[in-house]
């Protein structure tokens, strides 16, 4: 009796030395958190103290499947492996010479969207004295939810929001807030879920002076060979252009010019 008693003792101290009795000390408390749209970091209780390492398990259709493993007394891992806006379930075991433990419980995590690529072909484009067209394309990676338009007085800003645009295939804006005579340069970012792109190329444009309307012409004959003209002018136009027709039903033609700065009351006779 004593010599199986023995051996008994003998047996289940050689069996837990072994980690053959490893069943209750799975590793718990198994957490974490989406890094990134690509990666996932975990983390757990290691409750074991002979562990040789640690296998971690990765489900994101229906099979668990080995995704790595660290070392004795290791507890955090990074899943650099994963993909965008996908939902995965991890568990992790402890490794023993001769076994594993159980599992630990499972953690479900989803993956954000990865940030849209920097927006290309930023083109600035004056419509006439209206207002100053914007067309871009879209980058790579993911797709954008909307785009954010920047602009400043010179290439190298500052920039302040001008507006926020919602996503489309062929994106464009008309910025209509615009004065004749000034640069304006602008910039575009994506942004979604995943994050905010970086900028565009900064492109810019000019707008041109809008021509200025004569006000008060006024007609009056000197002689019989000549007529005096007088008006007035406003803004910054860089010259007048005459016209004259005959009767109610001729044709204009131009019959003179004068630069707008020529004189302070212009004259015509």
């Amino acid at each position: 009796m004593k010599k199986h008693l023995f051996q008994y003792v003998l047996g289940f101290t050689m069996l837990a030395s072994t980690g053959l009795f490893a069943q209750s000390n799975a590793p718990t408390s198994l957490t974490g958190s989406a890094a990134a749209y690509n990666q996932v970091n975990l983390s757990w209780k290691d409750n074991s103290t002979n562990e040789t390492k640690f296998e971690i398990e990765r489900k994101d259709f229906t099979t668990f499947v080995k995704v790595g493993e660290v070392g004795a007394n290791v507890t955090t891992y990074q899943d650099k492996t994963a993909a965008e806006n996908t939902t995965y379930i991890y568990r992790v075991r402890a490794g023993f010479a001769t076994n594993f433990s159980g599992y630990s419980n499972e953690f479900t995590v989803t993956t954000p969207l990865s940030p849209p690529g920097n927006p290309t072909g930023l083109v600035a484009v004056a419509q006439g004295t209206s207002g100053i067209k914007l067309t871009w394309n879209n980058g790579s990676g993911s797709t954008p939810v909307d785009y954010q338009v920047e602009r400043g007085t010179s290439s190298g800003g500052p920039f302040t929001l001008l507006q926020t645009v919602s996503y489309s295939r062929t994106p464009t804006i008309t910025d209509l807030s615009v004065s004749g005579g000034s640069q304006y340069c602008y910039r575009v970012r994506s942004r979604n879920t995943g994050g905010t792109s970086g900028y565009s190329t900064v492109a810019c444009a000019t707008m041109p002076l809008s021509p200025t309307n004569v006000k008060n012409l006024v007609a009056q004959a000197v002689s019989s060979s000549s007529i005096k003209l007088t008006w007035d002018r406003f803004g910054k136009e860089t010259g007048i252009s005459i016209e004259r027709r005959t009767g109610q039903t001729g044709n204009w033609s131009q019959i003179a010019t004068t630069l707008a700065d020529g004189v302070n009351i212009p004259t015509m006779v």
